[in-house]
């Protein structure tokens, strides 16, 4: 587009225009361009809910050490405020493997570790990244706090992840949230 940079931008912004809250999802794709592209869309997003790779992509950072494939959480903080300050208007939310950061435009921040699982419970990891930003959505819809947004993101990522397909494995809502309160979680590796 030429007054937009790209088609997407435009759309997202005349949904914004019609009162709509607006989300971005990327695809983790290599491509020259991937920067220009998704900084097109940025200043028509609410909330920006990407995974470590699109998030070192869009930002031209490296979120997890090149030796021992270690996140970053620094960086991880950087891609953030960088995403923020490229335009997005309410949220940025990366994860990982390891977890979910969330940062708000009011410099709000938070990282949830994710829910401990075993190796052979797992089945699949197609669509765990659009579990997690499924979460996302119905948590920043249901009005939840950030802290409790990245932890049900977390749980439904790992759900989505006790079957081989993208969606059977996934609970409703409230077993999820049930099972969040007294799941063991991860090492938080930003402290």
């Amino acid at each position: 587009d030429k007054q937009f940079g790209t088609r997407a931008a435009k759309s997202l912004k005349i949904m914004g225009e019609r009162g709509c809250k607006t989300s971005l999802d990327l695809v983790s794709v290599a491509h020259p361009d991937f920067a220009r592209i998704v900084s097109a869309a940025l200043p028509y997003t609410d909330y920006l809910i990407i995974n470590e790779v699109e998030s070192g992509m869009a930002t031209d950072l490296r979120l997890r050490d090149e030796e021992t494939g270690i996140i970053l959480p620094e960086q991880v903080k950087n891609a953030a405020a960088r995403l923020l300050e490229s335009g997005v208007r309410e949220l940025v939310a990366i994860h990982f493997p390891e977890g979910g950061y969330g940062l708000n435009r009011d410099g709000g921040d938070v990282f949830t570790p994710s829910v401990q699982i075993k190796t052979e419970e797992i089945k699949g990891t197609v669509g765990a990244g659009d579990a997690f930003c499924a979460g996302m959505l119905y948590g920043l819809h249901q009005k939840f706090p950030l802290e409790k947004c990245l932890a049900f993101a977390n749980g439904v990522a790992r759900y989505s992840l006790l079957d081989e397909t993208s969606t059977r494995g996934i609970e409703h809502h409230s077993t999820i949230l049930q099972f969040m309160e007294s799941a063991p979680q991860s090492r938080n590796i930003f402290d």
